[in-house]
């Protein structure tokens, strides 16, 4: 259901060609503590849930390596001592220490990693927002108040990632960092404190529910563990993953090098994780049943699609990404890419009767792949991949499928042109299939997105765009949901007033208003009696226009969060 305010605004922005378009396009309510909005789900009852990025005005702890004169972070930023004096940053210094506290790889001009040290504030800017029975709100899951910010530490990230019919809300957010002080000695027996940012653990899947949260523990908790949820079904069954064990590799380090004396335990342990790039837990695929007031009842755990040989030595995984209301949950996980092979890579999986099985028949056409959604026709959707030779060396060549279950029919239908890089994310049970794919031919690396429909019925494939009105403000560029009222959730791009990091609006040396583009949740709604607006022929659009911020990594980060919206949040 939509805010009388919503259909208002939609209704001015539609009413000059209400039967010349088959979409109608209704902002989701924003947070203007954020600039960015992102969406994720849908529900039949209009429920929504999205991710809200890019806080205004985020307040840093006044610590030495701020304040203290000649510290580079100080120096890089340009810190003045009024600033320190007030510990108020102004907008370029805010938009500097938030930049570089969150930076995880040197830059060229050799700037420290600080986002990767436990001795520094860190950075997690991403907040879930959903919308129940008309009601917006950006849930405060498990951030907590620190007094001498002000407010949350907002060091964390939180995500809702899909909602069932009775408005039970899902995801994965990781625990804040909080600053203690830590005891030590030197060499020479000294006492020594010092302080360093720590948390409980690196990411729990979450339930949302009634305004209360609660966490689903993985089997394996020891340093934290991990586990994440992706997607709930309208019986309460929660599919995701989570940790049950530790590596073999990552035991021995954990054993011989985090002793405690030198530094916490559970930062010798993301220290390792950092160091390996990669998870120091074993992970295997769960479906939690949780009841109306988020505990849990029962929990169904799935293992590998394969059982390693000797030689096969690594970390593999699995991950179940979505589940329909048959119990029937589907993913992706490790397997060899061939019988006479010891290499592995990602293909899609289905989780069925406490068994784990691939839905390729055989890897003779592609080299890896994931599901993402499957509907209660027993219709799964997602992307296979095939290796590409470019100037740069391979690379995969993303193509979206279809494949029924219980026919046994797997296809790759034809999307925007051959060589489109497309996604598919969710199907609802008209079978109409949403994602977002490469529309824009050119010989650049760099090709942006837009979203998609495609009705597996017709066998009909259209870029949404073309279905909403010509003179609409907003360009769809990803669709993550569909419901079976065919309404679809959605991120597009909209040109608003350009304001800095502490809010305010920003104004050219003529005192006229800057404008950027920013990503907003969109509904796209069917317009009963709609037909396809006839447009004039659309220019492309440049990557910069005079007058306006393009945020062209917009696009580039959006064909990351696609694959992440039930994947490793």
């Amino acid at each position: 259901m939509l805010t009388k305010s919503i259909i208002a605004t939609a209704t001015l922005l539609a009413s000059a060609s209400v039967f010349a378009a088959e979409y109608e396009v209704i902002e989701v309510e924003t947070d203007p503590k954020f600039k960015q909005h992102f969406a994720s789900s849908i529900n039949d009852m209009g429920d929504v849930t999205g991710v809200a990025r890019s806080s205004f005005n985020f307040r840093f702890y006044n610590e030495p390596y701020i304040n203290q004169t000649g510290v580079p972070l100080r120096l890089d930023c340009g810190i003045s001592q009024a600033e320190l004096d007030s510990n108020l940053y102004d907008a370029s210094s805010t938009s500097c220490l938030r930049t570089e506290l969150a930076r995880e790889t040197r830059s060229n001009t050799g700037r420290d990693t600080y986002g990767i040290s436990a001795a520094y504030q860190k950075v997690g800017d991403s907040k879930a927002f959903v919308r129940v029975s008309e009601q917006f709100e950006v849930p405060n899951l498990v951030d907590v108040e620190d007094e001498s910010l002000g407010g949350i530490t907002r060091s964390n990230n939180e995500y809702l990632t899909a909602i069932n019919n009775n408005g039970i809300a899902v995801g994965t957010a990781s625990a804040p960092y909080l600053p203690e002080i830590f005891e030590s000695q030197d060499d020479e027996g000294n006492d020594i404190n010092y302080k360093i940012w720590v948390r409980e653990y690196s990411k729990k899947a979450i339930v949302f529910n009634n305004n209360q949260v609660a966490l689903l523990e993985p089997e394996f908790a020891t340093h934290g563990g991990v586990s994440s949820a992706f997607d709930i079904n309208n019986n309460g069954l929660v599919a995701g993953f989570e940790s049950v064990g530790l590596t073999e590799n990552a035991a021995t380090l954990i054993e011989e090098e985090c002793d405690g004396v030198d530094y916490p335990v559970s930062v010798c342990v993301w220290a390792i994780s950092v160091r390996s790039s990669a998870s120091v837990f074993e992970i295997r695929p769960a479906i939690w049943q949780i009841d109306s007031n988020n505990d849990v009842v029962s929990k169904q755990s799935f293992g590998l699609a394969f059982t390693p040989s000797e030689s096969q030595t690594l970390n593999y995984g699995a991950f179940a990404t979505a589940i329909n209301d048959n119990g029937i949950a589907v993913g992706y996980g490790d397997a060899p890419i061939n019988a006479d092979s010891n290499r592995v890579d990602t293909f899609p999986l289905i989780f069925k009767d406490g068994q784990t099985s691939e839905l390729l028949e055989n890897h003779n056409d592609y080299d890896a792949g994931f599901a993402l959604d499957i509907n209660n026709n027993n219709v799964v959707v997602g992307i296979v991949q095939k290796i590409t030779n470019t100037s740069r060396g391979p690379a995969y060549k993303d193509s979206f499928f279809v494949y029924d279950i219980d026919a046994n029919k797997f296809e790759t239908p034809s999307s925007f042109y051959s060589t489109s890089q497309t996604v598919a994310s969710a199907i609802n049970d008209n079978g109409l299939v949403v994602g977002e794919g490469e529309y824009e031919v050119t010989n650049s690396e760099q090709r942006r997105k837009h979203g998609f429909i495609y009705d597996i019925n017709s066998k009909e494939f259209n870029d949404v765009n073309d279905l909403i009105a010509c003179q609409s403000p907003y360009e769809i560029v990803e669709i993550r949901d569909i419901n079976n009222n065919n309404e679809i959730i959605g991120t597009a791009l909209k040109f608003v007033d350009k304001r800095d990091s502490l809010g305010a609006i920003v104004k050219d040396s003529n005192g006229v208003v800057e404008k950027e583009q920013v990503t907003v949740a969109v509904v796209l709604k069917p317009v009963l009696g709609g037909t396809r607006d006839a447009c004039p022929e659309k220019e492309s659009t440049p990557y910069k226009r005079k007058g306006f911020s393009f945020n062209y990594w917009l696009i580039l980060s959006l064909s990351f969060l696609v694959v992440m919206r039930r994947r490793f949040l």
